[in-house]
């Protein structure tokens, strides 16, 4: 078998630069502004609809700026113990599928609970929310009354707090521990893009003994937008208690990859 978790750059503490505040949450500009210029640049495929349900939602209710009925923190919960039953009884050391959940199980758990984790482990956890979002709420409304809104870095690396909390981490910040989850699921190589173009030549041609020269294109998406403000200035002036939180959940990661929390 051969399997392999990719390190999305962390070359530094917290790294993650975060990369999705300056594609997802638009670096801090109007979410209006996700349009076809913005797409360009980025090469993103998703629609505006499907950006403000999979991300900016959530982000509204982590924020305060939206108030989260009974109905969304049941149905969240609900898909939340489904999630783990999914995982802990139904997916293999490949991260494969052995079963499907039985219809008892379904009844219990609720069978769009269900349908909508089977959605979360093939296309990331996120997937939650689009579910949970569509009950009890008018998107239609949502969409005009928020439209213009923006986020700023502090709030989203709080947002990322929220959702490690909430038990649904997006799968651009989750750390690597859960999302590759090595405790359970056995892979023979792990490689780091920091030093990806080395490793992949080792691995292909040092071990799989490949002829000639491996390579490995490295380019973010998010590459057609300058960035005003270095990463030192992102982090200048967040509070001790966030980066606590924040180094706290990805203590892990800082771990397996040998990163200093100093750096």
């Amino acid at each position: 078998m051969f399997s392999s978790c990719l390190d999305n750059f962390r070359s530094q503490a917290l790294h993650v630069s975060f990369l999705p505040c300056r594609d997802k949450y638009l670096g801090g500009a109007p979410l209006f502004q996700y349009d076809t210029a913005w797409r360009k640049a980025t090469q993103g495929i998703e629609t505006w609809d499907w950006r403000f349900a999979k991300y900016w939602l959530p982000a509204l209710v982590s924020t305060g700026a939206l108030k989260p009925t009974r109905e969304f923190n049941e149905t969240l919960d609900r898909i939340r113990r489904a999630y783990k039953i999914y995982v802990n009884h139904y997916a293999s050391q490949t991260g494969a599928l052995l079963a499907k959940p039985s219809r008892t199980e379904k009844l219990f758990y609720g069978v769009t609970e269900m349908n909508t984790v089977h959605q979360m482990l093939s296309s990331g956890t996120s997937e939650a929310f689009v579910t949970t979002f569509g009950r009890g709420y008018d998107l239609r409304d949502l969409v005009m009354r928020f439209r213009n809104t923006f986020f700023t870095f502090n709030q989203f690396l709080w947002h990322v707090v929220w959702t490690h909390d909430a038990g649904v981490a997006d799968e651009h910040w989750m750390t690597y521990t859960e999302a590759c989850d090595p405790c359970r699921v056995k892979f023979d190589y792990i490689l780091k893009l920091e030093t990806i173009q080395e490793e992949i030549q080792y691995l292909f041609c040092g071990v799989l003994g490949f002829q000639g020269e491996a390579t490995f294109p490295v380019r973010h998406r998010s590459h057609g937008h300058a960035l005003a403000r270095s990463d030192r200035e992102y982090y200048a002036n967040l509070s001790t208690e966030l980066m606590r939180r924040l180094l706290g959940i990805y203590r892990h990661d800082f771990a397996i990859f040998d990163y200093s929390q100093g750096q």
